[in-house]
C-alpha cells in the first residue's frame, strides 16, 4: 500500500526502474499487483522446492531492508 500511495502521485517516485516503466506503461495498479503476485508465486516456488534456507534469507533481507527503514521513518518511537 505504501509503494502504491508513493507512486500514484508519479512515477519517479519508483526506486526501481523496472517497475518505473511497468508502471508508466500499464498503470501502478497493475503493476504493482502483478509484481506482488510474482513474489508470492516465487516464495511459493521456493518453499515447494523446500529452499528454506534462502526463503529465509530472503524474508529476513526484506524486513531489514524494507520494513524496518519504513517502520524507522514512519514511526521512529517503535525501534
Amino acid at each position: 500500500m505504501l509503494t502504491y500511495v508513493g507512486v500514484v502521485g508519479g512515477v519517479a517516485n519508483e526506486g526501481n526502474p523496472i517497475l518505473a516503466w511497468y508502471c508508466a506503461a500499464f498503470g501502478v495498479g497493475p503493476t504493482l499487483a502483478g509484481a506482488k503476485l510474482l513474489a508470492c508465486a516465487s516464495g511459493i516456488g521456493l518453499h515447494v522446492g523446500r529452499a528454506h534456507l534462502v526463503l529465509a534469507a530472503l524474508t529476513f533481507f526484506y524486513l531489514a531492508e524494507a520494513v524496518v527503514p519504513w517502520a524507522a521513518i514512519l514511526h521512529p518511537s517503535i525501534l
